[in-house]
């Protein structure tokens, strides 16, 4: 392949000269000193183009805004975990030592301690968990397992677990596995679980909130 001299340079030079402006030429000759119109003074190119200029910006401002929107939105979930504002966090998975059934974590990255009120399992299909077993505090400075009664909703008991106050260490979590009863499983497999924790902040103006997490197997 033949390199590029300095005669080739300058024509393409000159070609992106000329291009320019004949581009600018014909702009300016249909847009100002020829109206090219269909019918009257309403339909018109520069009419057109000018039409078009103002969707081009309509569009280009609705993007900039959703762009600006996330980007603020990041911003204030960066904030909430900083100052210790972010919500809890429920995740459900299998199990891969097999059993319990599934693993539920319940982490607390707020400041503000939590207390459990009730979990609430939904699985399709219905009626084909047994339970919570295993259920305990972790505390992330000692490590060592808590181990709390199991949970009832009836009774109205809560269980108490701190704030992640100290950032040097991991937040306090909950863990709990969800037991099957294999008999009233079709083939022995489950196809979704829904999980719901229902939690109350320990703060100055507790607050009721619902946490879910929906798998699907």
């Amino acid at each position: 392949m033949r390199e590029m001299g300095t005669g080739d340079f300058i024509v393409l030079a000159l070609a992106g000269f000329l291009g320019g402006f004949v581009f600018l030429f014909g702009t300016d000759f249909a847009l100002t000193h020829a109206a090219w119109c269909i019918s009257g003074e309403e339909h018109c190119i520069r009419e057109w183009v000018g039409a078009s200029s103002g969707w081009a910006a309509a569009a280009a401002a609705a993007l900039t805004i959703g762009f600006l929107a996330k980007q603020a939105s990041d911003a204030r979930r960066q904030t909430e975990f900083i100052v210790g504002d972010s919500a809890p966090t429920i995740t459900v998975a299998p199990n891969p030592r097999g059993l319990p059934d599934f693993d539920i974590r319940i982490v607390n990255w707020n400041r503000h301690a939590v207390a459990i009120k009730s979990i609430e399992i939904e699985s399709t299909p219905p009626g084909v968990v047994w339970g919570l077993v295993e259920t305990r505090f972790i505390d992330p400075e000692n490590r060592n397992d808590i181990h709390v009664a199991q949970l009832n909703a009836e009774t109205g008991a809560t269980y108490p677990m701190p704030g992640w106050e100290d950032r040097e260490l991991p937040p306090w979590l909950f863990t709990a596995g969800i037991l099957l009863d294999a008999t009233k499983l079709p083939g022995g497999v489950v196809t979704s679980l829904r999980v719901t924790a229902v939690l109350r902040t320990l703060s100055s103006k507790p607050v009721s909130v619902q946490y879910s997490a929906d798998t699907g197997f």
